[in-house]
């Protein structure tokens, strides 16, 4: 099934007014409607075309004409829950304010994986979720940094990088099936390389993207990787590791960016959100 109108709907209606869109008609969902709670973080859409809506008190997922929540047995996965990725076969890996979660919806397995020093494991609220082409699941953590999943000993591992702050992680953006965007709360932003190896994978080098000029937010678009500076957008291309075009945007609070084709989707703080062409900036 095709929700494609349905994501557009749910995401004006519960994130940002999207003035650059003709909106005939808008609904606004709310707990009645069954949604586990009224104030979204992040929405995702699976490739069943079920979108994943994650809430400030758990999940609920939304087939177009109703809502389903996560069933109570994941007792876990309840609660501020902040990303989804769907690793198929019915596998998803969740983040929350319990750390790190994975579950099974055709077997209804669920497994939590926690961090800790000296065998103690610890909950820590986990944030942002990416997976390279090659499978590697990386995952931050508040105050932590950075694990990845070592599929051999099926448990989550520390991901060092020298020079970079790990412990204040904004984003992060897998790119290809050996290297890692990473930005800092700064806005400091470098490209990791790694590699595997028998304990996993280990960091291979790093370097700062723009030098150190702060950066307000990073997304993949279909002509590169997205770099947000103030009111310009930087196409990063991922073979030459280069810009190669800038364009002017609308200034404000970066949230989020998205790109289909040579459009891109920007959205701000304040809840305005613009369509930028890719071709000319317009």
């Amino acid at each position: 099934m095709r929700l494609s109108r349905a994501l557009a709907t749910l995401m004006v209606a519960l994130t940002a007014t999207l003035h650059c869109l003709a909106i005939e008609r808008v609904r606004s969902y709310t707990i009645k409607d069954g949604l586990a709670d009224s104030s979204p973080r992040f929405i995702t859409q699976d490739s069943e075309g079920i979108l994943w809506i994650c809430t400030w008190d758990g999940i609920s997922r939304f087939d177009g004409g109703s809502f389903e929540s996560v069933d109570n047995r994941m007792s876990t996965f309840f609660g501020t829950t902040r990303s989804v990725f769907e690793a198929g076969n019915g596998v998803y890996w969740i983040c929350n304010h319990s750390g790190i979660n994975r579950i099974n919806l055709l077997t209804g397995e669920c497994e939590s994986f926690k961090l800790g020093y000296d065998k103690v494991q610890q909950s820590i609220e986990a944030f942002i979720m990416a997976v390279s082409e090659g499978g590697t699941v990386f995952c931050t953590l508040l105050d932590w940094g950075i694990c990845h999943y070592n599929a051999e000993r099926n448990e989550m591992v520390p991901f060092n990088i020298k020079d970079v702050n790990t412990g204040r992680i904004a984003d992060i953006l897998c790119v290809g099936e050996d290297r890692l965007m990473v930005r800092e709360d700064s806005g400091v932003t470098s490209l990791v390389r790694y590699e595997s190896g028998p304990e996993g994978i280990r960091v291979v080098s790093s370097e700062f993207v723009l030098g150190k000029e702060p950066i307000s937010g990073i997304f993949k678009t279909d002509n590169g990787i997205g770099l947000v500076t103030g009111g310009l957008l930087h196409l990063w291309d991922e073979t030459s590791e280069t810009v190669i075009k800038t364009l002017r945007i609308p200034t404000g609070v970066f949230s989020a960016g998205a790109s289909k084709g040579d459009l891109a989707s920007i959205s701000y703080r304040d809840s305005k959100a613009y369509e930028v062409s890719l071709k000319d900036g317009s």
